[in-house]
């Protein structure tokens, strides 16, 4: 009984030992946690006291009070750094070091930490940072403390704009804010929210991308950037959400620079619209100073790369491709359709071609390509053949692809309309819509300001550098090369392009009709939904006044007639910018000349295009039609001119350039 009773003894001595210890334990934690709690809340209790004392401060700044801004001590910036960082502050300029005995020296008592202060934004840091919870504290907002206007708001103003341009194209400009008291006074210029929705959306969304820059003259506005062109709400409140304005900003569709690898097509998308399948293509060489751009505003079909020069003149990527026509070779469009020769159009087939090989970017097709003399009569019946188009030559140089003019060429001066002023070679060339077309100079003209583009006197207004640059009017084939991938699946599969009908030849209009009769209105304009109309694509991303506007040169002759080009008699340089033409017949190919027509002397090419081959007096091809032609004009119209002014009809022609980055 007595060891029995020793035993149990023992063992409620050991648990009574174990139970005080864990009662001590919880005791000590408990009050631990009770101390860090009371630190965490003091902290807070005296940011609020300084946040007050800031926006008195800040008061009496604005009310003229200027020596307030040197109160505190000089920073010693690589001090604080890492509270800097925490507070996710990146301008360090304007704070000041707020010691608690500096602290105490201004008459504040009950201060016991040190503070980073900018008076004049009413900013407020804890130089140290608080810890609580495994969460370091150092701003108002981190405290979750409202920040207390110290002259109550009544109303707010500000100011919305944007940018048209290819870099700040429908980036919204927020600025000139304005905090008002009920003397309409500034309360307070640095304190606010602001939100921005669609205004066709219900929810309100904050401003997240927004970063602050200087716009108008005003160092504290706020560039906000968007996806797309829309009408935009933008709201600016007061931090308690008492006080708030709205105001709303139609942003227009324009252009905007693209991302040149083209995550997720951003910047190009060749599409199949049959299957409506993004197919891969040659990336766009890109010269140095041109921009990759693309439209804000949603579309279909297919997307080819645009991009901007220096100037802002427009170009369009034709990439490395090999074609075959599998209907309607060497026909008429009456031939092919009889009862109505305007609707009569072959079918070609387009397989990309890997950088500056024959070798096809899509596996699934096949078949040899062929070129050059391998080309004969029965190469359009073979259907394992195809054929490199020749406009992917430049001399000897192979090419991934060129860019090929998006409009009309222009001038700065505007001048088409007389070769008085108009038939100068030192104009500055200009590649856009909405303007009168350069007309009234004449073909060996043309063929000069082309190549001017990269010379030494000209080529900053469009490049940085010209050294791999090569720029020349535009060839035959070239204008081949866009028509065949136009007429293609990749462009309008199939269907005939709508005649730009403005009489006074401006740019980019369309009509949405392929024959329609002239008009001097202008409503039509490239990016609008008839507009697109007359682009290579049906959208803003396709090439215009192929059909209609003006007649075009090209740099294209009958045989002995290269003096009406160029004065240069170098055989290998008049081989690699001029086609030079024999007879009607298939010793050219990849033109849409021959290939396309079924004569060279009535509308007997596709879609019934007018068909008229160079002869000695009317040695220099002209394409596309004018403006009056109707039906006969398009993108498979070949005609004749004498490129020269003595005659009455200079003022219906003008031209486009090629740019080639080697």
């Amino acid at each position: 009984m007595i060891k029995n009773s020793k035993g149990i003894t023992l063992t409620s001595l050991v648990i009574m030992i174990i139970i005080l210890l864990i009662l001590a334990s919880i005791a000590t934690y408990s009050g631990v946690s009770t101390v860090r709690y009371i630190k965490f809340m003091r902290a807070k209790s005296q940011m609020e006291t300084m946040q007050a004392q800031v926006n008195s401060w800040y008061q009496q700044f604005n009310n003229g009070n200027t020596e307030i801004a040197n109160y505190g001590e000089d920073i010693v910036s690589s001090n604080y750094n890492d509270t800097f960082l925490a507070a996710n502050v990146a301008d360090r300029s304007g704070y000041r070091l707020f010691t608690k005995s500096y602290i105490e020296s201004l008459g504040i008592d009950g201060i016991s930490y040190d503070y980073l202060i900018n008076i004049q934004e009413r900013e407020i840091i804890l130089a140290e940072g608080i810890t609580y919870q495994d969460v370091t504290y150092y701003t108002p907002e981190d405290f979750g403390i409202s920040i207390v206007e110290s002259v109550p708001i009544s109303s707010i103003s500000f100011e919305l704009s944007y940018e048209e341009g290819v870099h700040d194209s429908q980036n919204i400009f927020l600025y000139d804010i304005k905090l008002l008291d009920a003397n309409g006074q500034s309360a307070s210029l640095s304190k606010f929210t602001a939100q921005y929705k669609k205004s066709s959306d219900e929810n309100w969304m904050d401003i997240t991308n927004i970063k602050k820059v200087e716009y108008n003259g005003d160092d504290n506005a706020y560039e906000i950037e968007i996806s797309e062109a829309s009408s935009y709400d933008v709201k600016v409140s007061s931090v308690d959400g008492n006080i708030s304005k709205e105001n709303t900003i139609n942003v227009l569709p324009g252009w905007k620079e693209a991302k040149s690898n083209n995550e997720k097509n951003d910047w190009y998308a060749y599409t199949d619209i049959s299957t409506n399948r993004i197919v891969e293509v040659n990336e766009p060489k890109l010269a140095d100073g041109m921009t990759p751009v693309k439209y804000t505003e949603s579309t279909t079909g297919s997307k080819w790369a645009n991009a901007m020069t220096k100037d802002e003149s427009m170009w369009v990527w034709i990439p490395r491709f090999a074609y075959r026509i599998t209907s309607g070779y060497h026909q008429s469009g009456t031939d092919i359709n009889p009862s109505d020769g305007t609707l009569g159009a072959g079918t070609i087939e387009i397989a990309f071609l890997d950088g500056t090989t024959n070798n096809f970017l899509d596996n699934s097709v096949t078949g040899t390509v062929v070129s050059g003399d391998e080309v004969t009569e029965a190469t359009y019946t073979d259907s394992t053949k195809w054929i490199l188009a020749p406009g992917f030559t430049l001399g000897d140089e192979p090419l991934t692809g060129f860019w090929f003019a998006k409009f009309e060429a222009s001038n700065t001066a505007g001048y088409g309309d007389s070769s008085d002023t108009a038939d100068n070679v030192n104009l500055t060339l200009q590649i856009k819509p909405n303007v009168k077309s350069w007309r009234s100079i004449t073909s060996a003209n043309i063929f000069t300001v082309c190549k001017n583009l990269t010379n030494s006197t000209n080529y900053q207004t469009y490049f940085n550098d010209v050294s791999n640059v090569d720029t020349h009017m535009t060839k035959n084939v070239e204008w081949g090369a866009v028509a065949y991938l136009a007429h293609s699946k990749y462009g309008l599969n199939g269907k005939k392009i709508c005649i730009n009908n403005n009489s006074g030849f401006i740019t980019g209009i369309g009509s949405g009709s392929t024959n329609a009769n002239s008009t001097s209105s202008t409503e039509n304009q490239y990016n609008t939904p008839i507009g697109v109309t007359a682009s290579t694509t049906k959208n803003i991303y396709g090439i215009y006044d192929m059909s209609g506007g003006a007649y075009e040169y090209v740099a294209a002759c009958l045989s002995g007639h290269t003096s009406k080009l160029t004065s240069q008699t170098d055989t290998d340089f008049i081989n690699k910018y001029i086609d030079i033409y024999n007879s009607y017949s298939l010793t050219k190919y990849g033109d849409a000349v021959y290939e396309t027509s079924g004569s060279s002397n009535n509308v007997d090419s596709w879609f019934n295009n007018c068909s008229g081959f160079v002869y000695s007096e009317r040695s220099i091809f002209d394409r596309g039609g004018y403006y009056g032609n109707g039906p006969s004009a398009g993108l498979f119209y070949f005609g004749t001119n004498t490129g020269d002014n003595s005659i009455n009809d200079i003022n219906f022609h003008g031209f486009r350039p090629v740019c080639v980055v080697k």
